[in-house]
């Protein structure tokens, strides 16, 4: 899919932990506005998540650019997006 959820949680300035597959990839920027991840081990990505959550700075920039990000992605340039998806 087009990853609907995560354009909504960049648009809230929330970083994104995501899987590294279609549209995600080009939603979340890697370690700028988010971690994309290339495995679906939970252990792994378990260790993303607490890395994340330990790092209040590192939180907090990708926070701001999350929502620099989100702001691309408009109602309209979503449903577009999420057409071609189909």
């Amino acid at each position: 899919s087009f990853g609907l959820v995560a354009a909504e949680s960049l648009a809230c300035g929330t970083p994104v932990v995501a899987t590294a597959v279609g549209g995600l990839t080009t939603l979340v920027d890697d370690g700028v506005s988010g971690v994309l991840m290339p495995t679906r081990d939970p252990a792994e990505w378990a260790d993303a998540i607490d890395d994340l959550l330990g790092d209040q700075r590192r939180q907090d920039s990708m926070a701001r650019a999350a929502a620099v990000g989100g702001r691309l992605y408009t109602w309209s340039v979503t449903a577009a997006r999420l057409r071609r998806w189909w």
